[in-house]
């Protein structure tokens, strides 16, 4: 197994040793960068490299054999680290350590002592965002380009969550959060066009812990039907985002151009006859927002609403780093998608698809098709023993799908 003690995580990963290295499999890349990427700064161009012993505090320049070298930027990164490479890509840094890739499945890093992080720059320039829509799936239309990075990222979301691409990770400190239990007693709501979202909760709501290197404060939740997250391929009928911002950075514009700038978790729900009454606070002022002429119009309701009445517990979930879903799908969220899943209604369901988004035209579904993985690492993670986690979320995923295969049959049945 690999430990990566600052981050908190511990990952299982199949390991060989040939002399004094370790080889890892493709997928490493995207681990280090997932449970790294605090530690890690924003640049464009590589020049230099330096590396920290643990029993100093000096930088020193380190001698590579290529020029695939970085320059060390403001940002202070732990000392903890026995040594710290920049690169652009993971792949540039072996190469700059050993003249190549290995293979195209494995690639070979120094000896176990070290810990490896990196540095990536990428292009967070806004699409234009003006005329992006969804196509209406019942009458057959095309998903069209978005443009920009939405069409040319790497790190895009959504995913398929597939259980057998998952890694089994466990964090020290346990995903909270902070005032989620809290009475909401005034919200704003608004119809924006592409979704219904609410926001200026009135209460300090905050995440940390798991993935997360610091508090992120939640700026705003917003509802997707169907669903935009699939497990094993099977889509559910409806997912609720809730968007958090770094609290280091001053608003969500800013947070948005820095690569952990955005948490967002995502919870997605199962049909089910049982209502969903934190929805139902919010079905009863949508007609006041659902039409045409109310986008971009928001609106001051008075609400009994606890974000907890939305989530699950937060021990069983999936974490990777992806993008926003919608324009300019910037590549800087760190996912938190629930492995458990929160029932709802079919007419609650019927409720959001009656939003126009244009005069007489309704929003029938507002989700983006998932996108490819691209080998992120995809890691399954619970604050319980690595033995039972397993088992236990495994369960619940699966148990899952089976209640989203029903709800499909049952659509197909009614409509």
């Amino acid at each position: 197994s690999a430990d990566f003690l600052d981050s908190g995580l511990r990952i299982s990963l199949p390991i060989s040793r040939s002399f004094r290295t370790i080889r890892y499999d493709k997928i490493l890349e995207s681990i280090l960068n997932s449970v790294l990427q605090p530690y890690t700064a924003v640049i464009s161009k590589a020049d230099v490299c330096y590396s920290y012993d643990k029993q100093s505090t000096i930088p020193k320049m380190v001698p590579l054999r290529k020029s695939y070298l970085s320059r060390r930027t403001k940002a202070q990164l732990p000392l903890s680290l026995r040594y710290e490479f920049h690169a652009e890509t993971m792949n540039e840094l072996f190469e700059a350590l050993h003249g190549g890739v290995e293979s195209q499945h494995n690639v070979v890093v120094g000896n176990m002592q070290h810990t490896v992080a990196f540095l990536s720059f990428v292009d967070l320039s806004k699409a234009d965002g003006v005329h992006w829509g969804y196509p209406d799936l019942n009458a057959n239309q095309d998903f069209p380009n978005w443009g920009g990075l939405c069409d040319t990222g790497k790190l895009q979301s959504p995913i398929n969550l597939s259980l057998r691409r998952a890694v089994k990770g466990i964090y020290e400190v346990p995903l909270q959060g902070i005032n989620y239990g809290e009475t909401i007693n005034a919200l704003t709501l608004v119809n924006n066009g592409h979704s219904v979202q609410i926001s200026n909760f009135g209460i300090d709501l905050r995440l940390k812990g798991g993935p997360l290197a610091s508090d992120y404060i939640l700026e705003q939740i917003h509802f997707h039907w169907w669903s935009e997250h699939t497990i094993d391929s099977v889509r559910y009928p409806f997912e609720a985002h809730l968007v958090h911002r770094n609290a280091k950075y001053e608003n969500v514009t800013a947070a948005a151009q820095q690569k952990d700038g955005i948490a967002v978790v995502a919870i997605l729900f199962h049909a089910s006859l049982q209502r969903n009454d934190a929805i139902d606070e919010i079905l009863e002022y949508l007609p006041k927002i659902n039409k045409y002429e109310h986008i971009k119009k928001p609106i001051r309701v008075n609400v009994v609403f606890e974000v907890d009445d939305l989530l699950p517990e937060l021990d069983n979930y999936l974490t990777y780093n992806g993008s926003l879903t919608t324009p300019s799908c910037s590549e800087v969220v760190t996912w938190l998608v629930m492995a458990e899943t929160y029932p709802i209604t079919i007419d609650q369901i019927e409720a959001f698809k009656a939003v126009e988004f244009e005069s007489g035209r309704t929003l029938n579904n507002n989700f983006r098709f998932v996108q490819n993985l691209n080998d992120r690492a995809l890691i399954i993670v619970a604050n319980k023993k690595t033995d039972d986690f397993s088992n236990n979320s495994s369960s619940h995923l699966q148990y899952n799908a089976v209640n989203a295969i029903l709800f499909v049959l049952i659509v197909k049945f009614f409509l």
